[in-house]
C-alpha cells in the first residue's frame, strides 16, 4: 500500500487537525511507520477509509509526489497532502477573493476579470463561497477556462450547498475541487482561514474585490503576501464599508488595478496596446459600460445630470463610474462636462 493509503487513515483518525497529523507523524520515516506507532488509532480501517474515497472520485497528491502543486511547497503549514476531486490545472493561477455580501457590480467585476483572465489561459482559484469567489469561478467557466475551488470542509460534502451544481460544473468542466481534509469533516470557523493560505499559496497573486476591513479576504491578502505573493485591488466608492479593508491593503502598497489588463502586464504578459472600443471596453464593469455607452449615444459632452438620465442610474453612479473611466484614460472632463477621449 503506498503512504497516501495509511495518511488518509491518520488524517481521518483525528478529523484532518493539521497539529494532531504533525505529531504523528513526528520521528516517523513513513505514514505506515506512524500508523503502526499509534495503536489508539486502529478504530479506523485503513482499506474501508480508502474505499470511501473511490466512491467519491478523490484522488490523495502526497506533499512529496510529483503531482503536488509545486507552489505549495513555498508556504508555511504545507499541508501533507491535498484531496482532488476532478483535475488539477497546470497553467499560472490568479486567486480572486472577496467579501460574501457583495454588491451586484462586485459580483459582475468579479465574473468579468475572471472571464478575462481565464481566456487568456489564466486558472482562477478561489473559495466557492458566495458572493465574490462564486462570480470568479463562474465567470473563468464562461470563458471555458480552468478554475479551482478550494474548500473547508471534506470532498464529499459541498460548502455552501448554494454552489453544489457549481462545485459540479467546476469538475465537469475540467477544474477541481481541493481540500486538505478527509471527508466527513465539517467546514469549522477556524477552517477557513487555513483554507485561504492554499487559495493563495496555490496562485501567483491574489485580487482583492470587496474586502472590508476585517474578513477573510483581507486574510487571503495577508497569506499572500507572507507567501511572496503579489496582491492586486481593485478600488471602490469612500466610506463604502465594502471597501475599507481593500483601501488599507492599496495604502500599504498593494497594486490599483482597474483592468484585467493590468495584471497580465505585471507578469510581462506581451499585450498589444488596446483601441478604446474592443479591449477595454469589453472588460468595463457594467455600470461603467453603461455610462460608456451613453455617452457614446450623445456624441459629444455631457454632464452627470444628462449621463445619468442616459444611463438610467443614479447620478451618484455615473460619478463613480466617471471617475474610474477618467483613471483608466477611456473618457475625460473639462468643466464639469465629460467626453471620450480621442
Amino acid at each position: 500500500m503506498t503512504d497516501s493509503y495509511y495518511y488518509n487513515a491518520i488524517a481521518l483518525a483525528y478529523d484532518g487537525d493539521y497539529v494532531k497529523i504533525a505529531r504523528a507523524k513526528k520521528g516517523r520515516a513513513s505514514w505506515l511507520d506512524a500508523w503502526n506507532a499509534h495503536k489508539e488509532l486502529h478504530n479506523i480501517n485503513p482499506e474501508q477509509a480508502w474505499g470511501e474515497l473511490q466512491k467519491h472520485s478523490i484522488t490523495v497528491y502526497m506533499r512529496e509526489s510529483s503531482e503536488f502543486p509545486a507552489l505549495l511547497n513555498e508556504i508555511h503549514h504545507t499541508p501533507f497532502a491535498l484531496y482532488i476531486k476532478g483535475a488539477l490545472p497546470k497553467q499560472h493561477a490568479l486567486a480572486i477573493v472577496g467579501t460574501r455580501k457583495a454588491t451586484a457590480s462586485g459580483r459582475a467585476t468579479a465574473e468579468q476579470f475572471a472571464e478575462s483572465l481565464a481566456g487568456a489561459g489564466w486558472c482562477i482559484t478561489s473559495g466557492l463561497a458566495l458572493g465574490i469567489d462564486g462570480a470568479a469561478h463562474t465567470g473563468a467557466l464562461k470563458a471555458k477556462g480552468a478554475t479551482v475551488a478550494v474548500l473547508a470542509c471534506g470532498l464529499d460534502t459541498v460548502y455552501p450547498s448554494e454552489h453544489t451544481a457549481l462545485a459540479k460544473r467546476i469538475v465537469a468542466e475540467g477544474g477541481a475541487l481541493v481540500s486538505e481534509y478527509p471527508i466527513q469533516s465539517p467546514s469549522y470557523p477556524a477552517r477557513f482561514l487555513e483554507r485561504n493560505r492554499i487559495v493563495s499559496g496555490l496562485s501567483l497573486g491574489a485580487l482583492i474585490i470587496e474586502a472590508p476591513e476585517r474578513s477573510g479576504s483581507i486574510a487571503t491578502a495577508t497569506f499572500a503576501l507572507e507567501q511572496n505573493r503579489d496582491v492586486f485591488v481593485i478600488p471602490g466608492p469612500i466610506g463604502h464599508p465594502n471597501f475599507s479593508g481593500s483601501h488599507a491593503l492599496i495604502k500599504a502598497g498593494a497594486a490599483l488595478v482597474t483592468t484585467a489588463l493590468d495584471i497580465r502586464a505585471a507578469y510581462g504578459e506581451n499585450i498589444a496596446e488596446p483601441q478604446k472600443n474592443d479591449a477595454i471596453i469589453n472588460e468595463l464593469p457594467p455600470e461603467e459600460r453603461q455610462v460608456y455607452e451613453a455617452l457614446a449615444a450623445i456624441g459629444g459632452r455631457a454632464n452627470v445630470d444628462k449621463l445619468s438620465e442616459t444611463a438610467n442610474l443614479p447620478s451618484y453612479v455615473v460619478s463613480r463610474a466617471a471617475t474610474f473611466m477618467q483613471l483608466k484614460g477611456i473618457i475625460k472632463e473639462c468643466d464639469g462636462q465629460y467626453e471620450i477621449s480621442g
